[in-house]
């Protein structure tokens, strides 16, 4: 996982690209030309993202294994593209996450993560799928592949109720926006779980089936870069004012 972040800075840089095209959106006029600063930031996003699982208090797994099992998800693509409002709000949720998991006051984080989800929904407007319109809000059955890794950890710890529970609401809102951008805030509280579950054990089978979906996240996270690159720019990204 970091040498992927490494991957798409160098890769993407040469060929000046960012990841995603929405990313040309918040791009100043002078960084279009010369896109490392853009692309180094994601990498930071990324990597802040990695070594945050370290600050778990109680850890009964390695951490940046689960960070990395975090970051396997197909969703994690859109937390790193460059949008620094987006970005800065996925930091600022997932360190609150840690803090209160930490920290425990009033209630477990997993129902703030829930909370910021729903805030989440309501101010950027994602809403019921639609048939038509955008990529990022349109009915998409493809998205139940986003959280792969989780549906896998969360059937291994037995925690049959959240497997139910986000799979309900990727059914109700089953769009780019809502899956990848939302319910990162809930699956990554559940990851916090899984780095103070000691009786989360893998054996050797786990490890294969895991390897599995590490060759498929690298197959699409690095074939979509690729594609971008032999696409060449996307109109009207590149020729924003």
């Amino acid at each position: 996982m970091l040498f992927l972040g490494i991957f798409w800075l160098i890769f993407l840089t040469l060929n000046r690209q960012v990841f995603i095209p929405d990313s040309w959106y918040y791009l100043p006029e002078e960084w279009k030309e010369n896109t490392f600063f853009p692309n180094f930031y994601s990498l930071l996003v990324w990597l802040s993202i990695f070594f945050l699982f370290s600050f778990v208090k109680n850890k009964e797994q390695n951490p940046y294994f689960i960070a990395s099992l975090f970051l396997m998800n197909l969703f994690s693509y859109k937390i790193v593209a460059f949008d620094p409002i987006d970005n800065g709000m996925f930091l600022l949720g997932f360190i609150i996450l840690i803090y209160w998991k930490n920290n425990p006051f009033l209630f477990d984080h997993k129902i703030l993560a829930l909370m910021m989800v729903v805030f989440y929904q309501i101010f950027h407007i994602s809403g019921i799928p639609e048939t038509e319109g955008f990529t990022d809000v349109r009915l998409s059955p493809i998205l139940y592949l986003a959280y792969i890794p989780t549906i896998y950890l969360l059937l291994k710890a037995r925690d049959y109720k959240n497997l139910v529970f986000i799979l309900a609401l990727s059914t109700i809102f089953l769009t780019g926006k809502y899956v990848a951008n939302a319910l990162p805030f809930y699956i990554f509280s559940l990851y916090l779980d899984f780095t103070t579950n000691k009786k989360l054990i893998f054996e050797e089978k786990d490890f294969k089936f895991l390897r599995i979906l590490l060759i498929m996240s690298l197959f699409t996270f690095i074939g979509m870069p690729l594609k971008m690159v032999l696409d060449g720019c996307y109109e009207p990204f590149c020729q924003l004012k």
